[in-house]
C-alpha cells in the first residue's frame, strides 16, 4: 500500500542557494560543541592530543563533537558519505547535550578530502520540539556527478524518539551546506527499529531508506517499510513491497526473538537499486542452533529496475543440503555468520559491481575451529555464487562493544569505486591473535571486481587505544590511474586516550583518509583449463613491492597459495578458496614487508609445490 507525503522542505531553494547568507566552501567557519561553546578548528587542529592525530597510517582530522556517541553507532547506519561528482565529505550526527533529552542533527562539510571540516550553521531538525532524532544516516544526493555543488544536496533520515519509543520516522534535505534545511516527520502508528539505512542514486536523482516496522515496545518485528523520493522530496513515497513482510521470513533460533531477519544496507548501480538482508528465507533449513551466536542467517538482496516502485523476489545463495551460504564450497555446516559477543549484532553489507553483481561481506565462525574470518559471498552472474576470504583468523577476543552500545560488533563497512570496479572492506580486529591482545585496530582490504584480496592491512596499529564506532564512505574515490582512497570515521572519548573509553561524555568525530593502488586485473577465471597441476615462479623477481605468481589446477579444486618468511611464519594468505579447473594469477603487493627472502607454497588437492622469491627494496 503506498503512502505519499509532501515535504515541507524545498521553499525557495534556488533562492536560498544564492542568498547573501549561503555557507561559503572557502569561509573559516566555527563549530558548536553540544553545551552551546565555539570551537575554531584549523586545518591541523584537532581537540585531542598528538596521540590521536596520528595512529599507524592514518591522520586523523576533528570533525565535531558531542555529548555522547550514540548517534554515530550502528553498523546499518551511514554516517560518513562521498560524492565524487563535487568531491566532497559529508558527515551526519547527534549534536546536542543530555542523551535522555537530546536529539539535534547537524551535519559537516568537507570541500578538500577531509582536512577541514565545517558545521552547517543550523540543525538539521530545526525547530522540531523535543529534539528527539537518533542514529541518523545521511548522504549527498547529485543526480549525474555534477561538479557543481549547487546542484547537489544533503540527504538524511532516522528514527525518532516520541513516548519513549522509536515511533516516528523523520527525513529531510539541505541544499549542500546551504544551512537552510527542513524535515518532515511520520508520525505513528506503526513504531519503527531504531536505525534506517539511506543511499542515494546518481542516474535516477532517488534517494531511499528502509525502516523496520515493529510493535510499541520494539520486540516484534511486522514488514519494512521502503521510503523513496525523486523529486528532492518534494514527494516522499513510503510502501511496503510484496515479499517484505515477517511472514516471508523464518523465525529465529534465539530465546524469546520473534524473528530472524536484519536490514544489511541499500546500493544502486546503473539506475536500479538493490537492499541487503540477513534472513532465512522460506526454502533455508535451520541448522541446530549455537547458544554463541544470535541468530541462524543466510543473505540475500532484492531489486528494483523501476525506480523503487516494484521490487523483485528476495535472491539467496541456496547452496548444497542446507541450501544456504554456508552450502558454498569454502563453508560448511558448522559455520555461522558471527555476531560477536551474544549482546552484539551481526555485521553484513552489500556493494553491486559494475556489472550488477551483488557482493555480500559478513563475518563468520567455524564452530568447530573457533576461527574467525571476513568472508566475500558474492555472484560471478546473476544467482550464480562463489565465496573468498577476505582475512582468516580475527582475534575472538577483541573487545567489540564501546561502553553501554550493544549495536556495534566488528564494525565492518564496505566502499566500492564510482565505476564499480574495485571493492574495498574495513572492519575492526586486534593486531594479533593474541588473547591478551583485546583493544581493535582497523582493518582494510581492497581488490578489483575479476582479482583476488590484497594482504589485509592493519591501519592503526594502536597499542593503547581501542578505535569503535567505525564508517566508511560507501563510495571510493578515484584519483586516477590505479589510486584509490577510502574514507574512514570513528569517534571517542574527547582529551582520553586510555580505555575503557565513556559513551556518554563529552566524545568527538574523527575522519582520515586511505590513499592505496589497485591493480586492475588480478586473478583472471576465465583462462582455459590447465592439462597438469603448476605452481610458476614469480614475475618480477627480485620485486619491489608487487609481484604476480601463476598457477594451474586441472580440475576443481580447494587452493591455498600462502606466503611465507624464512621463519616459516605466514605473512599473507593469497588464496583460499575452491577453485574450478584453469590457469589463475594472483598480485602480491608487500610494501609494508622488509627486504628479504619469502617462500610461497600452492596447495591444491593432493598437489603441494613451493617456491622462492626475493623482494628488493
Amino acid at each position: 500500500m503506498k503512502r505519499l507525503f509532501s515535504v515541507l522542505v524545498l521553499v525557495a531553494i534556488a533562492a536560498t542557494i544564492g542568498s547573501a547568507g549561503q555557507w561559503s566552501p572557502t569561509k573559516r567557519h566555527t563549530l558548536r560543541t553540544d553545551d552551546g561553546d565555539q570551537v575554531v578548528r584549523t586545518s591541523q587542529a584537532v581537540l585531542h592530543g598528538a596521540a590521536l592525530q596520528k595512529t599507524g597510517s592514518l591522520s586523523w582530522v576533528s570533525v565535531d563533537s558531542a555529548n555522547n556517541v550514540y548517534g554515530a553507532a550502528g553498523w546499518n547506519i551511514s554516517a560518513l558519505s562521498y560524492d565524487p561528482g563535487t568531491n566532497y565529505l559529508g558527515f551526519v550526527h547527534r549534536g546536542q547535550s543530555a542523551y535522555g533529552a537530546s536529539g539535534q542533527l547537524f551535519y559537516n562539510v568537507s570541500t578538500d578530502g577531509g582536512v577541514n571540516w565545517s558545521r552547517v550553521a543550523a540543525a538539521l531538525n530545526a525547530g522540531i520540539a523535543g529534539n528527539n532524532s537518533r542514529y541518523p544516516s545521511g548522504a549527498i544526493l547529485n543526480q549525474g556527478n555534477q561538479a557543481d555543488p549547487a546542484q547537489a544536496y544533503f540527504v538524511y533520515a532516522n528514527p525518532e524518539l516520541t513516548g519513549g519509543a522509536f515511533g516516528a520516522v523523520r527525513y529531510g534535505v539541505d541544499p549542500l551546506g546551504a544551512g537552510t534545511p527542513g524535515s518532515t516527520e511520520v508520525e505513528p502508528p506503526p513504531y519503527y527499529s531504531s536505525q534506517f539505512g539511506l543511499w542515494t542514486d546518481d542516474v535516477t536523482g532517488g534517494a531511499f531508506w528502509v525502516g523496520l516496522e515493529t510493535d510499541a515496545a520494539g520486540a516484534v518485528s511486522i514488514v519494512y517499510h521502503l521510503f523513496s523520493t525523486l523529486d528532492v522530496y518534494g514527494t516522499v513515497s513510503n510502501i511496503t513491497p510484496e515479499g517484505w513482510a515477517d511472514s516471508t521470513f523464518q523465525k529465529g533460533n534465539k530465546v524469546g526473538a520473534s524473528t530472524s531477519y536484519d536490514y544489511m544496507n541499500g546500493d544502486s548501480r546503473n539506475g536500479h537499486e538493490y537492499v541487503g538482508l540477513l534472513a532465512l528465507f522460506a526454502g533455508d533449513t535451520i541448522a541446530v542452533a549455537d547458544t554463541n551466536f544470535q541468530y541462524n542467517y543466510n543473505v540475500g538482496y532484492a531489486k528494483s529496475t523501476d525506480n523503487g516502485v516494484t521490487w523483485g523476489a528476495w535472491v539467496r545463495p541456496e547452496a548444497g543440503p542446507s541450501k544456504n551460504w554456508n552450502g558454498l564450497p569454502g563453508f560448511g555446516p558448522s559455520y555461522y555468520i558471527a555476531s560477536g559477543y551474544t549482546s552484539a549484532r551481526a555485521d553484513a553489507h552489500l556493494v553491486v559491481d559494475s556489472l550488477g553483481l551483488v557482493h555480500f561481506f559478513t563475518v563468520v565462525v567455524d564452530t568447530t575451529t573457533s576461527v574467525t574470518s571476513v568472508v566475500e559471498i558474492y555472484e560471478t552472474s546473476p544467482n550464480v555464487w562463489a565465496d573468498k576470504v577476505v582475512k582468516a583468523g580475527l582475534n575472538r577476543h577483541t573487545i567489540q562493544i564501546y561502553g553501554a552500545l550493544d549495536q556495534d560488533s566488528w564494525d565492518l563497512r564496505t566502499s566500492v569505486s564510482p565505476n564499480g570496479k574495485v571493492l574495498g572492506v574495513a572492519w575492526l580486529d586486534a593486531a594479533t591473535s593474541a588473547a591478551t591482545d583485546t583493544l581493535p585496530d582497523i582493518w582494510f582490504a581492497h581488490r578489483s571486481i575479476d582479482g583476488t584480496w590484497n594482504t589485509p592491512e592493519n591501519l592503526t596499529q594502536s597499542t593503547s587505544l581501542a578505535e569503535f564506532i567505525v564508517h566508511a564512505a560507501p563510495s571510493l574515490k578515484a584519483n586516477g590511474g590505479n589510486s584509490y582512497t577510502v574514507f574512514l570515521s570513528r569517534a571517542y572519548q574527547l582529551d582520553f586516550t586510555g580505555f575503557p573509553p565513556g559513551d556518554a561524555t563529552l566524545s568527538e568525530f574523527l575522519v582520515s583518509s586511505y590513499t592505496f593502488n589497485q591493480i586492475p586485473t588480478g586473478v583472471s577465471e576465465k583462462n582455459p583449463v590447465a592439462n597438469t597441476f603448476t605452481l610458476k615462479q614469480n614475475y618480477p623477481n627480485p620485486f619491489n613491492p608487487a609481484t604476480r605468481i601463476e598457477y594451474a589446477i586441472p580440475r576443481g579444486s580447494n587452493v591455498k597459495v600462502i606466503v611465507y618468511n624464512v621463519l616459516g611464519q605466514e605473512v599473507a594468505t593469497l588464496v583460499n578458496e575452491f577453485k574450478n579447473a584453469g590457469t589463475y594469477s594472483v598480485d602480491f603487493n608487500a610494501s609494508r614487508l622488509a627486504s628479504g627472502v619469502y617462500m610461497y607454497s600452492i596447495k591444491a588437492g593432493s598437489y603441494t609445490d613451493v617456491k622462492k622469491m626475493v623482494l628488493l627494496k
